[in-house]
């Protein structure tokens, strides 16, 4: 019994040292990282399906230009209302998160942000989000947001407000 009791606690022993020891790298790792927020409140009203760069602060306009001094993992997290006016509810506001001019991988393509309702008005909003990941090379790097209309509606339009983009980077990386 005695022996039992005995294999139990180092078990538990164990247990709790790896925990800790993950618990030591999540904080060191933590320790480690940034945390960049943009955000535009400023609506932005577009009449077209060309593609336009969106705002993601008032300061730095359509182009957040980040140095990282070392190849570097990045999350992105983006957030929006929008809205899209449409006479159908077939019409949808594709965003691209773009990094030196060209899509992410999960943002290239036809990913919808927000939908038309048929309405032909842009009276319903949808706040949404989209997260990627990407890892950027040594050097200095812009990131931009792009919205383009995708409709075959008649003078569609779209809108998009509350613009949030928020970064997860290495401690070394620079806001130029």
């Amino acid at each position: 019994m005695k022996n039992k009791s005995i294999s139990s606690l180092k078990l538990h022993s164990i247990i709790i040292l790896v925990m800790l020891s993950i618990l030591a790298l999540m904080v060191n790792q933590s320790w480690a990282l940034k945390f960049l927020h943009f955000s535009d409140t400023d609506g932005q009203v577009f009449i077209d399906t060309s593609a336009h760069l969106i705002s993601i602060d008032p300061t730095l306009g359509d182009t957040l230009t980040i140095k990282v001094p070392e190849k570097t993992e990045v999350l992105i997290f983006l957030s929006a209302e929008c809205s899209v006016s449409a006479s159908d509810n077939l019409s949808w506001l594709d965003i691209d998160i773009l990094v030196d001019g060209v899509p992410t991988p999960l943002t290239a393509g036809d990913l919808a942000l927000c939908t038309s309702h048929g309405t032909d008005d842009l009276d319903t909003w949808a706040s949404s989000g989209i997260n990627d990941f990407i890892i950027l090379t040594k050097g200095t790097h812009d990131i931009q947001l792009q919205g383009q209309l995708v409709s075959d509606a008649i003078s569609p339009s779209w809108w998009i407000n509350a613009v949030s983009l928020n970064l997860i980077v290495k401690k070394t990386a620079s806001v130029k």
